[in-house]
Order: structure tokens, then sequence, then C-alpha cells
């Protein structure tokens, strides 16, 4: 099996040809044995707007971590390429840039590939963003769980307690001191499911470095989705492959 050099990405182009395209589930996401944590982080990985396969995954067992992903291969202008990438949007003839490593026998391993003239971008399956934006996405929402879920917690109180006199109210205060460090929970959550990921913020740094992108460390191909989204663009587009 050929072993991706981050180091020396190399970008080839061509017109797009003879491409096959094979469903395969593969757990790219998951660590052999590896259970602790998994069903708690559901709920913030659905929050930080990870793919539909990603919060899924997070909120099941390893052994239920298979995710479809698309086996490609196919030529640019003759050079034979084939990649493990989340989705292949493209068609016949499109002009394609392919970022990965050459390998024995003349093949190209492809991490992402891009159409430059409709600024589609499908990459490697959970390749979308530099640490900087990750580990922020993750801050963000894990602390946006937590206070929702303290305020949650309150209002539960109030209900229980209502109506209230002076010493409910000072039982109220106490309970909701209380609850607030219970962010710190949602934020550890928050830290051991991304560091899931950070694997794959080192090899979106390289290919977008590999592409000529500046600041890689804050690109986040999933924050402007909704901002350059098309009429008839299909529901895949900025969760599976991207437009930049």
């Amino acid at each position: 099996m050929h072993k991706t050099n981050l180091s020396s990405l190399e970008v080839i182009h061509g017109k797009a040809s003879n491409a096959t395209v094979e469903g395969v589930l593969v757990n790219t996401l998951g660590r052999t044995g590896d259970r602790e944590g998994m069903a708690a982080t559901g709920i913030i990985a659905a929050a930080m707007g990870l793919s539909g396969a990603a919060a899924h995954m997070a909120a099941s067992s390893m052994e239920e971590m298979e995710e479809p992903v698309a086996k490609v291969s196919f030529e640019l202008s003759g050079q034979p390429v084939e990649g493990l990438l989340w989705r292949w949007p493209f068609k016949e003839g499109d002009q394609l840039t392919a970022i990965g490593n050459r390998v024995p026998g003349g093949g190209f391993v492809a991490l992402a590939v891009m159409n430059e003239a409709d600024r589609i971008i499908t990459l490697y399956p959970h390749v979308s963003a530099g640490r900087h934006a990750h580990w922020w996405r993750v801050f963000r929402y894990s602390f946006a769980v937590g206070v929702l879920a303290v305020f949650i917690g309150l209002i539960t109180i109030c209900i229980a307690l209502f109506p209230m006199d002076e010493s409910d109210a000072r039982q109220l205060l106490v309970m909701g001191l209380g609850l607030i460090p219970s962010i710190a929970i949602f934020l550890w959550i928050g830290h051991s499911l991304g560091r899931r990921f950070t694997p794959y913020t080192r090899m979106a740094e390289a290919v977008f470095t590999a592409i000529g992108w500046s600041d890689v460390k804050w690109v986040n191909l999933r924050a402007d989705v909704k901002k350059l989204r098309k009429p008839g663009d299909p529901p895949a587009l900025g969760d599976s492959y991207f437009r930049y």
C-alpha cells in the first residue's frame, strides 16, 4: 500500500478520461478497539458542522464506523491516477487538477482533485480544514453546546421550583453556579473528538499549500458553504465536496 508523503505533494493537470468510480465502505476515522467517549460526542459532532457521516460515526460503536467513500481511478491526459475520495462530482472531459504523490510504476495517488474552472474540489475523507480553523470550530461549538446545556438545566430547575420564594431563588443561584463547570466537560468532549481529526488537518494543510493557497491553517472549506451555494446545487456540495 502506498504511504502518502505530505512533505512532497505534487500537482498535475489534464483532461479527465476513463474514470471508474467504485463505492466502498472504509473506516477512515476510527482506531481499533477505541470505544471510549464515542456515544457522548455525537451531539457536538453534529453541532460542529461535520459531515453527516462523521456525526453519525461519532455517536456509534467502532464496529459501525465504516463510511461510504468513492474509490476512483481515471486518467489525466494519459496519466493514470487513483484515489480514495469522499465524492466524485466530475465528468468525462473535465479539465482537472490532482494533488498527491507519484508511485512506482508511473501511477499517481490523489489526495484531492479540483476543477479550477468551476471552483469545485473533492478530497480524501474528512479533509476540509487547517488546524487553526479546526480547533477554533471545536472550541466555539463545544462551548456553545455547554452553555446551552447549562441554560436548559437552569430552565428545568426554575420550572421545578416555580413559584419561587427567596429561599428557592438562593437555591437556584447555587445550583446555577454548580452547573457552570459542566461547560468544561463539553469542552473536554469536544477536545477528545477534535483530536480524532488532527491527521486530516495536517493533510488538509499539505494539500492547500500544494495548491498555492495562503494562510492554510485557517482555511475551512465548510465555512462558506451557504454563501457559495448556487441554485440547483446538490445537498452533497458542502458536505462531501466543496466549492471554494
